[in-house]
């Protein structure tokens, strides 16, 4: 008997109107699997996804509202799996498929008239349900790396969305639509190849609400002023595209506390990004840059700076003066000579491929070993790992950043 039988039988032992709480939910896996739930979790190992340890156990899996009602699945089994059941919950809030082999999805979804959250990662899915876009309290959509070549342009239908993430399916046009939605505030559509992407940046500024704006790994080659109007961005990631030059005007982003533009053809920094006193990670890697302004005492929240694959031939020394910096990347810059590091703030660094660094405190994680900075001239070369490229240790730092903010996040909860 499958699964969809199994459910089938048992719905109609529950009742026939349809009331399935967390306890039978696994009930039905028990039997479909031939392991209690507990039991199929624990056989999965934990997986890494950008640095970020994923963990699951049964509070993950399901969870009821105070009148035992399914809310929220979170569907992240790696195997083989029916998802008929999940059309018949229409209780649920949160639904969310990672690393599921599905290629497609029933157009049910307008069952599911109570969807705030609808998550669907790394999986074989190919298209995307039109149903979809019959939930009106629809708040967060999420696509990441999926087969998705083309999505329906019927955004109006979703007038409560506020975040949109698309990223790394191939879908190629901009849907105009998206621009009804006014109320938007994380769009995120890097790696989708979408062609003529300068146009649609020229109306972006109907998002006034919009914190996150992510377009990196797009073709596009300029930044026209309708972005610099979103005084409300939190994070701004423009890396890996055809941009070769950048307005200076980053002092519009008051409230900017991420900002990624490594990987462009800029052959300078733009200086007004030290004019952002909020800033708190900053990517400035793979420019054709020989020097960098000594202004980093003017971001004193700065926690995260990649400065990798460039031809400067030395570190700010303002950045020894940053209060709340943690981790420093300076990879592949082979020109560097005896930098020395003395904040001791410093809990990370990465050093691989340049020359003639040292580190300054027995616990600061340098990534291979380095001596310590007592005698700045006899600083010892560092051994480069082949097997790092610039791409993996950027979001391993990047994440380890997110561990960071996580932390300072629980312990302030724990205080209250």
């Amino acid at each position: 008997m499958n699964f969809k039988e199994i459910l089938l039988v048992s719905l109609f032992q529950f009742s026939t109107t349809f009331a399935l709480n967390c306890s039978e939910l696994k009930d039905i896996f028990t039997k479909e699997y031939g392991l209690t739930f507990k039991e199929y979790m624990v056989s999965i190992p934990n997986y890494r996804l950008f640095g970020e340890e994923k963990v699951f156990g049964e509070e993950t899996f399901c969870t009821e509202n105070s009148d035992g009602e399914i809310t929220n699945l979170d569907l992240c089994f790696n195997q083989e799996f029916s998802p008929e059941i999940i059309f018949d919950i229409p209780t649920l809030e949160t639904l969310k498929f990672s690393f599921c082999k599905l290629s497609s999805l029933p157009d049910k979804f307008d069952n599911l008239p109570n969807l705030r959250k609808l998550d669907i990662e790394y999986t074989n899915l190919s298209s995307v349900p039109e149903s979809i876009f019959t939930l009106k309290n629809l708040e967060n959509l999420s696509f990441v790396v999926n087969g998705i070549t083309s999505i329906p342009d019927k955004f109006d239908t979703l007038p409560n969305l506020k975040e949109l993430v698309l990223t790394e399916n191939e879908i190629g046009t901009f849907p105009d639509s998206l621009f009804s939605v006014k109320g938007l505030e994380k769009l995120d559509l890097r790696y989708c190849e979408i062609a003529s992407l300068n146009d649609k940046l020229e109306k972006i500024d109907t998002f006034t609400n919009l914190k996150t704006l992510i377009i990196s790994g797009n073709e596009y080659d300029t930044l026209p002023n309708a972005v610099f109007k979103l005084s409300n961005l939190e994070d701004l990631e423009l890396h890996s595209t055809k941009l070769s030059s950048i307005p200076d005007n980053f002092i519009a982003f008051p409230n900017l506390k991420i900002l990624y533009i490594n990987a462009n053809g800029l052959d300078a920094v733009p200086e007004s990004i030290f004019d952002l006193s909020n800033l708190e990670q900053l990517n400035i890697g793979n420019f054709n840059v020989t020097s960098i302004p000594d202004k980093f005492n003017d971001l004193p929240k700065l926690k995260y700076v990649s400065i990798y694959r460039s031809a400067i031939t030395s570190i700010p020394d303002s950045l020894n003066t940053l209060e709340d910096l943690e981790v420093v990347s300076i990879t592949d810059n082979e020109d560097l000579d005896a930098v020395v590091l003395t904040n001791p703030k410093l809990v990370e660094c990465n050093y691989y491929g340049s020359k003639s660094v040292c580190k300054p405190k027995d616990n600061v994680v340098c990534g291979n070993s380095f001596s310590l900075c007592n005698d700045a001239s006899e600083p010892l070369e560092p051994l480069t790992d082949a097997n790092d490229t610039n791409d993996e240790q950027d979001e391993v730092q990047k994440s380890h950043v997110k561990i960071i903010n996580d932390k300072e996040t629980s312990d302030e909860e724990k205080k209250k």
